[in-house]
């Protein structure tokens, strides 16, 4: 039984479907490459282009990083791969998206359905995982490896489990955010099986009982594993989990942040053809169930919700609602859009009257692969904006600093791109993705000093009681003014 069904899937699926997945594929490239066609250092970049540190698993405990790192690198010190790395990350959302539709659709996915799957790695939310240089082609494996698991849906209850103890556990080391996947994987499983196909109770509460039981001990596995990294304890709340006491409401409180959080950094027409989407759900839902249509109706409106909600995964009891910090760690959302999408596309194929409906989700990846060549745009007029400024003040500085006095205090950097803001108007997550160039953040700060070629160190200091007495002015211009004394260099920026 399970060699006919690998072999059925490796065979059969891919000949049947190359033109199908081929185009997913470009799709996927175009993108990835496009984004790193711009040589943006992201955040962490600027430490591991100067140092060559790996520090995936000292840092984050995710050893499946740490050795992926070093064999794609053939070296345990890492150099920038350029688009090597971007063609990696591609091709692995392209195969993840693959196996979520083989898993969702069947063998004989329709075209939209396909495209639809798109949505899987394609979205506002996961591009920041794109965006990371040296981290994405690991926190693609994480969604990956939460996918996997489930091509052993129909074999036995042993190697179900089996490959969702290792899968989730391998997530975990890969990336932990991506949690919410496996779940959403799950639950649209156990959603299309209780609305389109034969379902029985036994059956699925069985399956409910490996993939829960699974899951929480490949979490608990990788807790102990976390715990014997001192480092971890030093993340602070970004690594806390909610009292047992607190945890319903912490639960509460997460899944609604992280509502409002999506929707309200979500360009209104994402929000728009999303709803339109869940109608066409819905509507198919009512046209092709074999339940009673009201309780099909019922389930659905729970299925919707918990896909949602769950999609945040293990963040959901995390003492801080994360994903305002970061967009990357709402990336759960991906499952949302690309469960609800294959869905669509592959149910409407069965209905003559109703096919048109299938490609609404093929509208949204229009919309979400428009927006990303917009951010790779952005992040380069950023790029170049802070370089402009940079390569300015580094010119002053040099009349400042010497070999006696190389420690500078500055209020903060430069300005952003005039781009940022107009392009902030139609997409509101913009600010949130691409790295603003007056953060006081220390890849800011390290990136300024490699750009300028000197020997100095750069701390933030706040100028408003500051005492100019005693203090010689070297510069002053439309930007900054510059201070000296015997010791420092002092640098208060105008705007």
């Amino acid at each position: 039984m399970e060699k006919e069904k690998i072999a059925l899937f490796e065979r059969t699926f891919w000949m049947e479907n190359k033109g199908k997945i081929l185009t997913l594929f470009g799709l996927y490239q175009l993108v990835c490459l496009t984004i790193g066609s711009k040589d943006y250092a992201y955040i962490d970049d600027v430490l591991r282009q100067n140092t060559g540190i790996t520090d995936f698993a000292a840092s984050y405990s995710r050893w499946g990083s740490e050795i992926s790192s070093w064999v794609l690198q053939g070296s345990r010190h890492l150099t920038d791969l350029g688009n090597m790395s971007f063609f990696v990350t591609g091709t692995l959302l392209t195969l993840s998206s693959v196996c979520l539709t083989y898993i969702l659709a069947g063998n004989r996915p329709s075209f939209g359905a396909m495209l639809a799957s798109s949505l899987l790695g394609l979205n506002p939310w996961m591009l920041q995982m794109i965006s990371f240089r040296f981290d994405s082609p690991y926190m693609a494996l994480s969604i990956l490896f939460s996918i996997l698991p489930f091509l052993f849906w129909r074999f036995s209850k042993g190697s179900f489990f089996i490959a969702s103890l290792l899968g989730v556990f391998l997530m975990c080391n890969t990336y932990q955010a991506s949690s919410g996947i496996y779940l959403g994987v799950y639950l649209t499983l156990a959603a299309r099986e209780f609305l389109f196909a034969q379902f029985e109770i036994r059956a699925f509460l069985s399956k409910l009982g490996v993939a829960a039981s699974s899951y929480c001990l490949a979490l608990i596995a990788f807790f102990f594993e976390s715990s014997l990294n001192p480092e971890i304890a030093n993340r602070g709340n970004t690594v806390a989990v909610a009292k047992a006491a607190d945890l319903p409401a912490t639960f509460l409180h997460n899944s609604l942040v992280y509502f409002h959080t999506v929707w309200d950094y979500s360009a209104r027409i994402w929000q728009v053809i999303t709803v339109v989407m869940i109608l066409c759900f819905v509507v198919l839902v009512v046209k092709r169930t074999r339940q009673p249509k009201w309780i099909a109706l019922l389930f659905t409106g729970v299925y919707l919700a918990c896909l949602f909600i769950f999609s945040y995964g293990v963040l959901l009891i995390f003492s801080e609602p994360l994903v305002t910090i970061m967009p990357r760690y709402g990336v759960g959302i991906s499952i949302f859009f690309a469960s609800l999408g294959i869905l669509v596309g592959q149910q409407a194929l069965e209905s003559k009257r109703l096919r048109l409906v299938g490609w609404i989700p093929s509208l949204l990846v229009v919309y979400f692969m428009s927006f990303s060549f917009t951010y790779a745009s952005t992040l380069n007029y950023q790029q170049q904006s802070f370089e402009q400024q940079g390569q300015r003040l580094a010119a002053d500085l040099s009349l400042a600093v010497t070999n006696e006095r190389q420690e500078v205090w500055i209020s903060n950097l430069f300005k952003d791109s005039p781009l940022l803001e107009s392009t902030s108007i139609n997409y509101p997550i913009i600010k949130q993705l691409v790295p603003r160039n007056g953060d006081m953040s220390w890849f800011n700060l390290m990136l300024f000093q490699r750009m300028s070629n000197m020997d100095m160190s750069l701390q933030p200091y706040d100028f408003t009681d500051f005492d100019t007495a005693e203090k010689e002015q070297v510069v002053s211009n439309y930007f900054w003014d510059i201070y000296v004394d015997s010791q420092r260099v002092y640098v208060i920026m105008k705007r």
